[in-house]
This record gives C-alpha cells, sequence and structure tokens, in this order.
C-alpha cells in the first residue's frame, strides 16, 4: 500500500515537472512557433498556385521557389517605386504631429510642464531608438525564417504530413485527413480575402484621403491596408492615425474622415467579406473580436493575426470530432446560426 502511493506521488511530480518544463519551452520558443504558424498559412496560401504550375510541368521545388521570389520582386518593386514618396510623406506626418503636439503643449501648461520634466531626461532616448533598431531587426530576421520554411513547406508537405501521421493512432487518421482538409479550405479563404480587403481598403482610404486633401495621403493608405489585416482592432488603429492627421488640417477634413471610415467599415464588414471571404468562416463579430483579443494577450500583433484562421477552424473540430460528445442538436444548430 505504502509502495504504491508513493509510486503514485513521483509519477504526479513527473506530470508538475513536464508541465512547467512545457511551460518554460512555450516561454522561450513561443516567437519560433508563431513563426511556424505563419509559414503554414501562407503556405497553404500559395500552395495553388504551385500546384498550378506543378501540372503544367515545373517541378514543384522550382515552382515553389520561382513563385515566392516573384512575389518578393513584385513587392520589392512596388515600394522601391514608391519609397520616394513614402519617405517624403513620412516626413510629412513626423512634422504635423510635431506641430500639433507643440500646440497641445501651448493650450495646455499642465502637458507642457509634464513634457518639460520629460525631456530632461532625453537621455533615454538614444537607449529607445537601439532597442527599437534591435526589434526591427529581429522582426525582419523573423520574416525572412518564415519565408525560408514556406518555401520548404510547399515542396515537402506532402512527405512532412505523412510523417507526422505515423503519429496518430490508425483509428483516428481518417478524422485528421478530412480536418486538414477543411482547414486548408478555411486558411486559404482567409488569407486570400484578407488580401483582397486589404488592397480594396487601401485603395478607397487614398481616394477618400486626396478628396478631403489630408497630407500622406498614401502613407495612411498603407497603414490602413495593413492594419486591415488584423480584424476590428486594425480598423480603429487607423482611424485615431488618420484623424490625428486629419485634424492638422480642418474640422471639416476630421469629420469627413471619421465618417469615411465608419462607413467604409461596415460596408466591408457586411458586403465585401461575404462575398470575398464566400461561406469559409463561419464567425459572429463577437466570436472574432474575442479571438483577435486572446491573440494579441497571448502572443502579440502575430497572435493576433493567427488567431481569426484558427478560431475559424472550430466549426470543422466540432463537426468531425465533437459531435458525440455533445448533446443531439448542438451541431445542427451552431451551422444554423452559422448560415
Amino acid at each position: 500500500m505504502n509502495s504504491r502511493t508513493f509510486d503514485v506521488s513521483w509519477r504526479a511530480l513527473a506530470k508538475i515537472l513536464v508541465a512547467a518544463a512545457l511551460v518554460w519551452a512555450w516561454l522561450q520558443l513561443w516567437q519560433f512557433v508563431m513563426v511556424i504558424a505563419i509559414a503554414i498559412v501562407m503556405a497553404v496560401a500559395l500552395d495553388p498556385a504551385v500546384r498550378t504550375l506543378e501540372a503544367r510541368g515545373v517541378p514543384r521545388w522550382a515552382g515553389a521557389v520561382g513563385f515566392v521570389l516573384l512575389l518578393a520582386a513584385v513587392l520589392a518593386g512596388i515600394i522601391a517605386a514608391s519609397w520616394v514618396s513614402i519617405s517624403e510623406q513620412a516626413e510629412l506626418i513626423a512634422q504635423n504631429l510635431r506641430d500639433f503636439h507643440q500646440q497641445v503643449r501651448a493650450s495646455i501648461p499642465a502637458i507642457d510642464r509634464l513634457t518639460s520634466s520629460a525631456q530632461e531626461g532625453s537621455s533615454g532616448i538614444g537607449q529607445y531608438a537601439i532597442t527599437l533598431g534591435r526589434s526591427t531587426a529581429h522582426a525582419i530576421a523573423m520574416f525572412v525564417l518564415a519565408v525560408v520554411m514556406t518555401v520548404y513547406l510547399l515542396i515537402e508537405w506532402q512527405p512532412t504530413l505523412e510523417w507526422l501521421m505515423a503519429f496518430v493512432p490508425p483509428q483516428h487518421r481518417q478524422k485528421v485527413r478530412r480536418t486538414l482538409a477543411e482547414s486548408r479550405v478555411t486558411v486559404f479563404q482567409y488569407v486570400v480575402g484578407n488580401v483582397i480587403t486589404s488592397v480594396m481598403t487601401a485603395a478607397a482610404t487614398f481616394s477618400a484621403l486626396v478628396a478631403l486633401k489630408v497630407p500622406a495621403a498614401l502613407v495612411l493608405a498603407i497603414i490602413a491596408g495593413v492594419f486591415d489585416l488584423v480584424p476590428i482592432v486594425g480598423f480603429l488603429m487607423s482611424l485615431a492615425v488618420s484623424a490625428l492627421l486629419a485634424a492638422t488640417v480642418s474640422m471639416t477634413a476630421l469629420i469627413g474622415v471619421v465618417v469615411f471610415y465608419v462607413l467604409f467599415n461596415a460596408v466591408e464588414s457586411y458586403f465585401i467579406n461575404p462575398r470575398v471571404y464566400g461561406h469559409g468562416l463561419k464567425m459572429s463579430k463577437l466570436a472574432v473580436l474575442i479571438a483577435v483579443a486572446v491573440g494579441a494577450q497571448l502572443a502579440g500583433v502575430m497572435g493576433a493575426l493567427l488567431a481569426l484562421p484558427i478560431a475559424a477552424i472550430y466549426p470543422a473540430i466540432e463537426r468531425i470530432w465533437l459531435r458525440e460528445q455533445l448533446s443531439d442538436d448542438t451541431v445542427d444548430r451552431h451551422e444554423r446560426l452559422s448560415a
């Protein structure tokens, strides 16, 4: 009896140690895990194009490398072509923000005193610049690693998948394959739809800001397109930046920017997105907001970007894996509500 109690205690201790080790590993490796997840999402989005090239006789490795390099070259070309305008407008944004800051300081003495006292510790600005530079370099390195991993996944996804499937018990392999197949469709719809809506957002924002004579319209439009990748929260962030710049022009421009962003967000949410995404992402606005908030809390910006496609996979998991554990009509009711 005593021996068995001692044995159970050691097993419990071992489980605690394993759990602690997993937590420690997650804290050390969560950024790398996010890079792997982003690479998987990118590979799923690009795989149809690579398969099309493969069907036309192009070796898969050549199609994967060539297509990724082509996308990188197009992106680099767009940035290079607009770099002069972007840099000039970025400087204009910085100057307008400095002028606005000076006006606020002049109108509110308390803020002026607070800013003056903060300037006494300006020796920390250099350290902040160094930290920002390191963070930028780290982000670039993570992006390059994600691109490289995407290429390898595009080339070797099938043998990699079969290697991992060997760990799955035989009785569950069919369900796992069904889940992966439906998840690929969902992730592909999400990525392609997000790119389309981001481009549309940038184009519409640029047109509206030019019409309202808001400075640095090109940079603000690019910011709106990039922030549009993060649902709901991205809209609020881009609105704040554009409204701040519009306030330096006139009250009319500020009101116009706010009205445009609110109206366009409504059109995008209830007219554009359902047609672009199709029926792959069956999630309510509340579910989207919760998923983004949880993802951002767990893993920052990358977590917010990955939260929605991961959450959108849940209906397939519920239908394939949880139907027998839930009540008889739970899955059917959820599907009707989603439709």
